[in-house]
């Protein structure tokens, strides 16, 4: 495809971006993208702020007819491709492509947590009620977060220990799933990596329940941040905070004096730690005394439900604690713990978990060399040199000049 024809000439950006000025960098950009996604090869570039990166990357992308996933780090920068550039772009492509957003499942509204835990209790959350009834008649799907008391949004989101997946009655409702839905006979899905390496790491491990589809291509802005972020999912982490909401939440199951007992052990736990960040090893007893608490309560009421609910934490438990090479510490925020392994390797894990998400990559940042070469990064992500386009861009500006310090 001739890329850069949409840089250039005027019918085209020049004619439907207020203010535009061809810069060099980014028409360069977009060709490398393309001729990666013709050779379905990797690519590996650093184009430095003010390059025009997310044009370059949209035009071959949407212009390839293919199916593409781009990955960003922020919601921000998810909400300007999808409300900003994306609009622009299709204007002068001509393209009717169908474009979808998919976020983190805590960002949609979970109606089966709502059935049980707000609604029963409609006096103590009248401003959930109300948004909920107001919000119906438009089809509910991203959860209030900003409008409604966090509390309060927590009860009717679920994260990954939480939901039920496919085996929740009101799987067939649940706006996060139809989303993905959605997202998955897209031919553009706007995410972000958080998601991305959810799902690397849940097919890792066999799972059916994958949330991407295998795709052609996947761009990764601002893929300097995502050995780091890829690194937490390979590992494990748990809200022990959260273990206790789970019997807090559910106390038509569990009397008061067991849930005495499990706020009593937890906050045993956190009362010894004073920093934000500590190794888990010094507080493993106590740790693994609140978990077998928790099992014991738990197993003993025989409900499959609440067992099931419950077995999804244990089971990371279970991998938290086994002989894998890493770091393991307790984070602590206010009263809030959460216990992280962070494998000391996952590029492995990455490399081999990439191919099976899509054809080839790009990975683009503004900073993603070090030392003048990406030997670093490639030895984070664990990509081969062979098949893969390397290119480290110079600014387009001239900053001795153009700038004041």
């Amino acid at each position: 495809m001739n890329i850069e024809k949409f840089f250039t000439d005027d019918k085209y950006l020049p004619s439907f971006l207020s203010g535009y000025r061809l810069r060099q960098n980014q028409v360069e950009v977009a060709k490398l993208i393309s001729r990666s996604m013709e050779s379905y090869q990797n690519a590996i570039i650093e184009a430095p702020t003010g390059s025009g990166k997310t044009m370059a990357y949209l035009i071959p992308a949407i212009d390839s007819g293919r199916k593409v996933i781009i990955s960003t780090k922020t919601k921000q920068l998810m909400n300007q491709i999808f409300i900003k550039d994306i609009p622009t772009v299709k204007k002068f492509l001509g393209q009717s492509s169908k474009i979808t957003v998919l976020k983190g499942r805590k960002n949609y509204f979970c109606p089966n947590r709502f059935f049980r835990l707000v609604i029963p209790n409609t006096t103590f959350y009248p401003e959930a009620i109300n948004w909920y009834e107001n919000e119906l008649k438009n089809g509910i799907s991203e959860a209030p977060w900003g409008k409604l008391d966090n509390d309060v949004c927590n009860l009717m989101t679920a994260d990954k220990f939480q939901c039920k997946s496919s085996k929740c009655p009101d799987v067939e409702n649940c706006p996060f799933y139809y989303q993905k839905d959605i997202a998955n006979v897209s031919d553009i899905i706007i995410t972000n990596h958080f998601l991305i390496s959810s799902d690397m790491s849940i097919k890792s491990e066999g799972s059916h329940y994958g949330i991407f589809n295998f795709t052609d291509h996947i761009i990764f802005d601002e893929a300097h941040s995502l050995p780091d972020i890829y690194a937490q999912y390979a590992g494990v982490e748990i809200s022990l905070f959260s273990v206790t909401l789970f019997f807090r939440e559910n106390k038509d199951v569990f009397t008061l004096g067991e849930i005495d007992k499990i706020l009593a052990s937890y906050f045993e736990i956190n009362n010894k730690i004073t920093e934000s960040k500590v190794l888990y090893k010094k507080y493993s007893v106590n740790v693994n005394a609140f978990v077998d608490l928790c099992k014991s309560i738990v197993e003993s009421k025989n409900n499959d439900d609440i067992l099931d609910e419950f077995n999804r934490y244990f089971l990371s438990f279970n991998v938290f604690n086994d002989n894998s090479e890493g770091v393991r510490i307790i984070e602590k925020n206010e009263h809030r713990l959460l216990i992280k392994f962070i494998p000391l390797s996952a590029s492995d894990s990455f490399s081999s978990n990439l191919k099976e998400m899509a054809l080839s990559s790009v990975f683009i940042s503004a900073t993603i060399s070090a030392n003048g070469n990406f030997k670093y990064f490639l030895s984070e992500t664990g990509l081969k040199e062979e098949n893969t386009i390397f290119e480290a861009l110079p600014s387009s500006f001239n900053f001795k000049k153009q700038a004041k310090l």
